[in-house]
């Protein structure tokens, strides 16, 4: 019996299907600011909107090092892996007919406040109590509290998002958390 790439059974039937990413929030020590990346004017998806720091895992990566790659490129700052950790699982379904995301939430704590713009956007670190006067993306004032401020260092968040046939995004969180 093989257990190569054949036996994963990938391909075969309806089968869920994934596209891994990763995303960032990283907090000052005092954690009352957190960086966020203003989407470059030019950028595919939310141009000029405020979101965390990611993208996609690249092959032979694993989210960690994927998660410390993305922070370093699009803000300048190099972070140790210690720094990161894992604070949720989202799973996003886009629809039937697609794939969907899987998205590794991470937080960081960084001392450093100088950053450096990247062709994605500009990071900017914003005062968690104002970043209802930011455009942020659409699951951002509930994924920041969430993930930064409610979720003990130690413990996973395993949440779902969804679509519905209006468009709205539905959040669901697993009751469960697990530390």
């Amino acid at each position: 019996m093989s257990n190569g790439p054949e036996s994963q059974g990938l391909g075969k039937g309806p089968r869920h299907q994934i596209v891994p990413r990763v995303l960032v929030f990283a907090h000052g020590v005092e954690q009352e600011s957190v960086l966020l990346l203003q989407g470059a004017p030019d950028k595919k998806i939310w141009p000029g909107l405020y979101n965390g720091i990611g993208g996609h895992i690249e092959r032979g990566e694993d989210p960690l090092s994927a998660a410390q790659r993305e922070f370093e490129e699009e803000t300048g700052i190099a972070l140790k892996l210690e720094a990161f950790r894992l604070a949720a699982l989202i799973n996003i379904d886009m629809g039937p007919a697609d794939p969907g995301i899987m998205l590794f939430t991470f937080v960081a704590e960084t001392a450093e406040q100088e950053t450096a713009s990247s062709e994605e956007g500009v990071p900017e670190w914003h005062r968690v109590d104002r970043l209802g006067e930011l455009p942020l993306v659409e699951d951002l004032p509930w994924l920041i509290p969430t993930v930064v401020d409610k979720t003990p260092r130690g413990s996973v968040r395993f949440i779902r998002y969804s679509y519905g046939a209006d468009g709205a995004l539905k959040i669901e969180e697993t009751p469960q958390s697990f530390a």
